[in-house]
């Protein structure tokens, strides 16, 4: 859900940047080519720190059952009385 909103949000910013950039155009062409390499470059930024922390949220899950499983089975073993 989040990346998708976070897409949706950088298509719509590089969509305006390239609609300025084209008006900019007929006035200052190197200007224009600055802005639309700035938005890419500030799109690129955005996605791939959603990505980074959409990755981290999922290790992190994943450590998290891992212990967990685990520390529910040594509890069950002691309550069962397998483990002293």
């Amino acid at each position: 859900d989040y990346q998708k909103r976070l897409m949706r949000w950088m298509i719509t910013f590089l969509a305006i940047q390239i609609a300025i950039a084209f008006v900019e155009m007929l006035y200052d062409p190197p200007g224009a080519a600055i802005r639309v390499a700035t938005a890419q470059q500030i799109a690129k930024q955005a996605v791939l720190r959603g990505a980074a922390q959409m990755g981290g949220k999922i290790a992190a899950s994943s450590f998290i059952y891992e212990v967990g499983t685990g520390l529910l089975a040594q509890l069950e073993e002691i309550a069962l009385g397998i483990r002293p």
